[in-house]
């Protein structure tokens, strides 16, 4: 059926009304950026501006680079700027972790580092957040070799992802000679396409999340089970991508386990050869076997991301994973924090499986701080 000029016309002006609508929004949105952020006006202005690569693929932080609440300083941490050479009578500790430690879901300096700065005695103590996101087991050494080491500090505070270090395993060694690897590259590329066209009309992440808080308010039910029935869905189309055919695992296979237990004596000793002691921790998660049926929701959005695991096999991984963190900590002599077990496994603690909320960030400032506090003392007692 075709239209006539007069409808034409009518669709055109409608259309018309509806992009000067968008446009007056999106000025909104961009005038409240920069009041409430001191976010450009016209520039794109979005989370991806806070990371990058370099050339060797490593993951760092854009040094001075700002969105919301996040804030880097002139070389690319959280926090205060630092000196590069130490003052005197400083104990200077390096927080090297991903996402967890960077801070995700924690208000403003509510970051675990930046909670465990306000529990030591400054200036005795300076805490430096060199976490970046994406950061890997695999990447630490060379990460703190370019961006860590020549602040010398004295104590490295380590903390990765043990489930994250065998997700690269797997899907690289599943990438090698498979078609998936063709299939998932394109539909990447066709998401960062359409991720290109929308980046900067910020109204539009404003609008969902206002939608999303209505519908939790108003059809909380509704919205779950949409939820569920969506990442049902998505975790298949990756199981299709990724495994090939392959079943999910429920624990970690032996030759990871020592792998891991290889790569991470590997870094104590690297970081020890510079003359830095190590604190090495447990990895705290919300996941427990009791916890997947109670928070369903938060466990399959997290398979997401380790598709190579069951949901009991998430559970699973980390404990074997940690109890491997121990013994290395045990058998190197580091310092070590049972950060999982001091840490409450629900969501007053919790933002999603592995990110802390400020009540979660402030246990684990709390344990570093102690086993600092206790090294120092045992160091004082056996001066004297």
């Amino acid at each position: 059926m075709r239209l006539s000029g007069k409808e034409m016309k009518k669709i055109k002006k409608i259309v018309i009304v509806m992009l000067a609508f968008i446009f007056t929004l999106d000025i909104c949105a961009r005038l409240e950026d920069a009041i409430k952020y001191g976010a450009p006006l016209w520039e794109a202005y979005s989370a991806e501006c806070l990371e990058s690569r370099d050339s060797s693929g490593l993951p760092y932080n854009v040094p001075n680079a700002r969105f919301e609440k996040w804030r880097h300083n002139s070389l690319g941490f959280r926090g205060p700027e630092v000196m590069p050479i130490k003052p005197s009578g400083t104990m200077r500790i390096v927080c090297a972790g991903s996402s967890e430690s960077y801070g995700m879901f924690e208000s403003p300096d509510k970051e675990w580092p930046a909670q465990l700065q306000k529990k030591l005695s400054t200036p005795t103590y300076e805490i430096v957040n060199a976490s970046a996101v994406g950061l890997n087991l695999t990447s630490y050494g060379d990460y703190l070799k370019k961006h860590v080491f020549a602040l010398k500090p004295d104590i490295i505070v380590l903390v990765f992802s043990p489930i994250m270090y065998v997700s690269v395993l797997e899907k690289t060694a599943a990438e090698k000679g498979s078609s998936s690897k063709t299939d998932e590259k394109n539909r990447s590329q066709n998401s960062s396409l359409t991720k290109k066209l929308f980046a900067n009309i910020r109204i539009l992440p404003k609008i969902k999340q206002v939608i999303k808080e209505t519908a939790i308010d108003k059809f909380p039910g509704t919205l779950k089970r949409y939820r569920i029935r969506n990442m049902q869905n998505q975790i298949e189309e990756i199981e299709r991508l990724r495994l090939n055919g392959r079943k999910p695992m429920d624990f970690v296979p032996d030759i990871y386990l020592n792998s891991f237990r290889v790569e991470l004596k590997r870094l104590v000793e690297l970081i020890r050869s510079q003359g830095i002691d190590v604190m090495l921790t447990s990895y705290p998660t919300l996941m427990s076997h009791d916890n997947i049926t109670k928070y369903i929701e938060i466990y399959m959005d997290g398979r997401r991301f380790h598709i190579y695991f069951t949901l009991t096999g998430m559970v699973n991984s980390h404990k074997q994973m940690n109890t491997v963190i121990e013994h290395v900590a045990v058998e190197q002599q580091t310092m070590f924090l049972d950060a999982s077990s001091i840490i409450p496994k629900s969501t007053d603690y919790y933002g999603d499986l592995f990110h802390l909320t400020d009540k979660g960030a402030q246990l684990f400032a709390e344990g570093v701080a102690s086993q600092l506090l206790s090294k120092q003392s045992a160091m004082h007692a056996s001066v004297h």
